[in-house]
C-alpha cells in the first residue's frame, strides 16, 4: 500500500512537472543590477531554467566593495508545500571562477567582506561545476560565513546574484528543480488514492 500511494504521489507530481525556459537575458534584456530590486521570476514545477551574463563585477577594487559593473540579480518564491531540491549548473560561459550567492528576501547586498554575513550562503563556480546540484556546495562547501543546512530551498522567497570579479563578460546558465515537499506529495497521493476508492 505504501509502494502504491508513493508511486501515484510520484506520478501525479511528475505529470504535472515540465522543463521552462523561465528567464533568458538574450530574448529578455539584462537582469536587474540592483541589490534592493532583483528581476522576479515565476518558477512552476519541474525544472526552471535561468539563463544570463554577467561580468566585470570588480575589475578596479581588490576588496569586491566596488557598486559598479553588470552584477545579477533575481527573485523568485517557493511556495507553501514545495521545495527547490536542486540548483543545477548547466552553462558557464569561460573557464573563469565567479561567485553565486543566495539571500532570504526580496533584497539582497552587494557581496563584499563587509556584508558577507548578511548572505544566506556564496559559492565559488567555475567550469568543474558543470552538470552538478550547486545546492550541495551551498551546504558543505560555502565561502561566505554561513551556509545552507541541507540542500534544498524551503518555501519562502529568495534572492540570488551571480557575478564575475574578473574584466570579462560570459554567460551562465542554471536550471532550478521545483518539486512537491514529501509531506505534499504524500497527501497528493492519499487524495488521488481516496478518489480511485470513491468510484
Amino acid at each position: 500500500m505504501k509502494h502504491t500511494i508513493a508511486a501515484i504521489a510520484l506520478g501525479t507530481a511528475s505529470a504535472a512537472a515540465s522543463a521552462q525556459l523561465v528567464f533568458d537575458e538574450a530574448a529578455l534584456g539584462d537582469f536587474s543590477t540592483d541589490p534592493g530590486a532583483g528581476t522576479v521570476l515565476n518558477f512552476g514545477l519541474g525544472e526552471n531554467i535561468v539563463r544570463g551574463a554577467m561580468g566585470n563585477s570588480n575589475a578596479v577594487n581588490t576588496d569586491f566593495s566596488n557598486p559598479t559593473g553588470d552584477r545579477d540579480f533575481f527573485t523568485f518564491t517557493v511556495g507553501s508545500g514545495q521545495s527547490v531540491t536542486s540548483i543545477e549548473l548547466i552553462d558557464w560561459g569561460v573557464a573563469n571562477t565567479g561567485f553565486i550567492a543566495i539571500d532570504e528576501g526580496t533584497s539582497s547586498v552587494i557581496p563584499s567582506f563587509t556584508t558577507d554575513a548578511q548572505l544566506l550562503a556564496g559559492i565559488l563556480v567555475n567550469t568543474n561545476d558543470l552538470g552538478t546540484n550547486l545546492l550541495e556546495e551551498f551546504t558543505t562547501g560555502a565561502v561566505t560565513g554561513n551556509s545552507l543546512a541541507a540542500p534544498l530551498l524551503g518555501p519562502g522567497t529568495y534572492t540570488f546574484v551571480v557575478q564575475q570579479t574578473t574584466n570579462i563578460t560570459h554567460s551562465y546558465g542554471l536550471a532550478f528543480t521545483l518539486v512537491p515537499s514529501p509531506a505534499a506529495a504524500s497527501v497528493l497521493g492519499l487524495g488521488v488514492l481516496g478518489a480511485r476508492r470513491r468510484r
